[in-house]
């Protein structure tokens, strides 16, 4: 019998669908892969559950965004990019109490964001990423194309899912 104080409960990502528990816990449990490693496999979950192509697990600090690991076609996102906050997504994202997502900003007062200014990206989804309690990081996904259809509560599920993972492998990780 497992009770709620022990240690391995606490290590089990929560997700309603057990493959996607099963899927993200494995990465974790990874004792060959490197932090970078789990990060770019988590940011591979990602970008296959949402369809969408740019995936990036960022530090903020004293309002400077640092892309920690990123993901995007033909390489244009490289780790250590630094970016002002206020021109990406990620500034509403810190700021929210859970996940930030939406489809098309063309067709929403979001147009008039600065990220989507400079970056044009349609669609997006992002959630802030805890490390030890404290939300000075985020993992994101988003595209410059419409995204078709909402994103639907079992995305929502897996954003949130996806955080979690991230924040246990940075506090893990001696540099994180």
């Amino acid at each position: 019998m497992t009770l709620p104080s022990d240690p391995g409960d606490r290590d089990m990502i929560d997700h309603p669908d057990p493959k996607v528990r099963a899927d993200l816990q494995s990465i974790l449990d990874d004792g060959q892969l490197s932090r970078s490693d789990k990060l770019d496999r988590l940011l591979s979950y990602g970008i296959d559950a949402f369809g969408l192509p740019i995936a990036i697990v960022s530090r903020i600090e004293h309002g400077t965004y640092t892309v920690l690991n990123a993901k995007s076609p033909g390489d244009q996102i490289a780790p250590g990019t630094l970016f002002d906050l206020g021109i990406t997504y990620c500034v509403d994202t810190i700021a929210s109490e859970g996940p930030v997502a939406f489809t098309h900003v063309f067709d929403t007062d979001r147009r008039s964001h600065p990220a989507y200014k400079e970056f044009k990206l349609e669609s997006y989804i992002g959630a802030s990423v805890l490390v030890r309690g404290k939300p000075f990081r985020t993992i994101n996904f988003s595209s410059p194309d419409v995204r078709p259809g909402l994103f639907e509560q079992p995305e929502i599920d897996t954003i949130r899912a996806l955080a979690d993972a991230t924040g246990r492998v940075l506090e893990r990780a001696p540099t994180g």
